[in-house]
C-alpha cells in the first residue's frame, strides 16, 4: 500500500480541493441485543477510507460499511466471521486482533486497505448477540474530494467499482 491513495494523488496532481478526516470515537457505547448504531455519514463527490478500527468486548459484534456504488457489507463483518475465515493478519482487506494479541475480553477489527466511494460513505457498528455488548472505541481516516471533479463521472465510477470487487468477492465467500 502506498502512503497516499491513488485517488488522492490524482486530486493533488490536478489541484482539486480535498480534505483529510480523522475521526476518533473514544466513548464506549453499550449495544443492545441485535442493535445497529450509525457512527458517521460522509457526503462527498468521491472519497477513500484509508484505515479504520473498532474494538468490542465480544466477537459477536461487527462493522457495517455502506457506500456508493453499490457497496453494503450488511452484517457480514462480525469478528466471529472474520476469525473463522482466518482473517487475522494485516495482509487481508479486513482483519482481526484478538486475545492474546489484545487484552483479555477485547476484540478488534482493522482495515488498512483503501475503500473508495462515490457520493456517500456510512459507517455502523452492531451487536449480533442476544445479550448487550460494548463498543469500546474506534477510529477511521478518510480523504474526500470537496467539489465534483470536472472529468466524466462514469470514468471514476468504473475505477471505484473495480476497486470494490475484492470486497464483493470477500462477501460472496460468506
Amino acid at each position: 500500500m502506498s502512503s497516499i491513495p491513488p485517488l488522492t494523488l490524482e486530486w493533488i496532481k490536478n489541484k482539486w480541493d480535498w480534505m483529510h478526516v480523522y475521526a476518533p470515537k473514544m466513548k464506549p457505547r453499550i449495544l443492545k441485543p441485535k442493535e445497529m448504531l450509525k457512527i458517521s455519514t460522509h457526503k462527498h463527490p468521491e472519497g477513500v477510507l484509508i484505515s479504520g478500527e473498532a474494538a468490542f468486548d465480544s466477537p459477536m459484534c461487527g462493522v457495517r460499511i455502506r457506500a456508493e456504488p453499490g457497496l453494503d457489507t450488511a452484517r457480514a463483518f462480525t469478528l466471529n466471521y472474520l476469525i473463522a475465515s482466518g482473517l487475522t493478519e494485516p495482509n487481508n482487506l479486513i482483519f482481526t486482533a484478538i486475545p492474546p494479541k489484545t487484552p483479555p475480553g477485547v476484540f478488534v477489527m482493522h482495515t488498512l486497505r483503501e475503500w473508495a466511494f462515490l457520493n456517500f460513505f456510512e459507517l455502523y457498528v452492531f451487536n449480533e448477540d442476544t445479550v448487550p455488548h460494548t463498543y469500546l472505541m474506534g477510529d477511521y481516516v478518510l480523504e474526500a474530494l470537496v467539489k465534483e471533479r470536472p472529468t466524466p463521472k462514469r470514468e471514476i465510477e468504473e475505477r471505484i467499482m473495480e476497486s470494490q470487487r475484492e470486497i464483493v468477492e470477500l462477501l460472496k465467500g460468506r
